[in-house]
């Protein structure tokens, strides 16, 4: 099930026509990953956006907002929760960067 908006954002924010972006949320409900079953960098992510009742699901790097009734509210594109660039420096190697710097560390410096 897709809400008017939901359907609206799909196709603006992924390209696809209504029917794929209609098959995507779909696909999202039934097969997506939620914040319980989300690695540790998503799971953050997923639950800033779990408000009022409604539930984020990650599907195919799109984060779906779902409500309480299982219609899709709205989607966005899955940003990536590792950071790839530290200040203007591209981060080279982010797995060793991850390493050295703990997240903790950013977050209090940001």
């Amino acid at each position: 099930m897709v809400t008017r908006h939901g359907l609206k954002r799909a196709q603006e924010r992924t390209g696809f026509t209504s029917s794929a972006a209609a098959r995507l949320i779909e696909r999202a409900i039934y097969h997506g990953i939620g914040s319980d079953s989300a690695d540790k960098w998503n799971k953050e992510y997923l639950e800033k956006r779990c408000v009022d009742g409604k539930r984020a699901v990650l599907y195919n790097g799109f984060c779906v907002i779902i409500g309480e009734d299982d219609r899709c509210i709205t989607l966005w594109k899955m940003d990536s929760a590792k950071p790839h660039f530290r200040g203007k420096e591209k981060i080279k190697n982010v797995k060793n960067f991850m390493r050295m710097n703990p997240r903790d560390e950013l977050d209090d410096a940001a």
